[in-house]
């Protein structure tokens, strides 16, 4: 996979919100933070290649998960009342996820 190939469209590669932002775009990260999980694209999943940032997202992914999957920032965007983060994980775009994940 090449850079300007690398884009995520608007789901949270970690945790599957459905943002209003790109995290990244033709391999350039946002900087922006999701509210749901507190990821901060380019900082937090930096690294050298699109794959290295794929693997970040896994750690990231099970760190959250292992958190108890909490919502991390009702100032940025408040928790919907009906969330499901069970759910929302089915957004991760098969391709961000490792081989064996399956939500």
């Amino acid at each position: 996979m090449e850079w300007k190939d690398f884009s995520t469209g608007k789901i949270c590669p970690v945790c599957g919100l459905v943002l209003d932002f790109e995290p990244w775009t033709e391999g350039a990260d946002s900087q922006e933070i999701c509210p749901c999980c507190g990821v901060q694209f380019g900082y937090y999943d930096s690294a050298n290649s699109p794959e290295e940032v794929i693997k970040r997202w896994f750690d990231l992914r099970k760190k959250w998960i292992q958190g108890e999957m909490r919502w991390w920032s009702p100032s940025l965007r408040e928790q919907p009342s009906n969330w499901n983060p069970n759910e929302q994980l089915k957004n991760v775009p098969k391709e961000f996820l490792s081989e064996g994940e399956k939500y």
